[in-house]
């Protein structure tokens, strides 16, 4: 299936160009798996990756899918959307997390989203996968508007209370860097 990647049409740019370049200015993120990933309905559909260092429990592929509601990068990338257009998606889905199989409530996702809006990051708690944690920060054009969203993917018992939020705070100055092309 062909991927849709709207941006906007002045650009004539992807979300990924600038990817190595900005890499290099977020030194704490050099060792890791870092992907980006588009919003596709109800998943997120990931348009580069670049493996780190360390085995993670997922091994990402470029057009691989996930749901939006379990990955962070995913999750950065519905906060910015209004929770109309949010409720919208979801409404007729069953929230299932994709590492246990449990159900989540829908409100709980727009609880979340909204925590993510305010803090500028979102984290993936082992909902992905058994192990593994993600941040994500949203990628946005000139005017603020989601394009794409930016992660890193740790395994988690080798993230100690510090890291949290080293990798929180280098995810969103990846974001930022990635935006400031548009």
């Amino acid at each position: 299936a062909a991927m849709l990647v709207l941006l906007p049409a002045e650009t004539g740019r992807n979300p990924v160009d600038n990817l190595t370049e900005a890499l290099t200015l977020v030194p704490e993120l050099q060792t890791e798996t870092i992907v980006v990933g588009v919003l596709q309905g109800v998943d997120v559909v990931y348009l580069a990756c670049r493996t780190g260092m360390r085995p993670i429990a997922i091994q990402y592929q470029i057009g691989m899918r996930l749901p939006a509601h379990c990955s962070a990068c995913g999750k950065a990338a519905l906060s910015l959307l209004p929770e109309s257009q949010v409720v919208e998606r979801f409404r007729n889905q069953d929230l299932l997390v994709r590492s246990t199989g449990q159900k989540r409530a829908l409100t709980d996702l727009i609880d979340e989203l909204e925590v993510v809006r305010q803090r500028g990051y979102a984290f993936d708690n082992e909902e992905v996968a058994p192990g593994m944690v993600c941040y994500g920060a949203p990628i946005c054009d000139v005017e603020g508007r989601p394009i794409a969203a930016v992660g890193v993917s740790c395994v988690k018992a080798a993230v100690g209370d510090d890291d949290h939020t080293v990798y929180a705070e280098a995810v969103m100055r990846l974001a930022k860097h990635l935006s400031r092309t548009y």
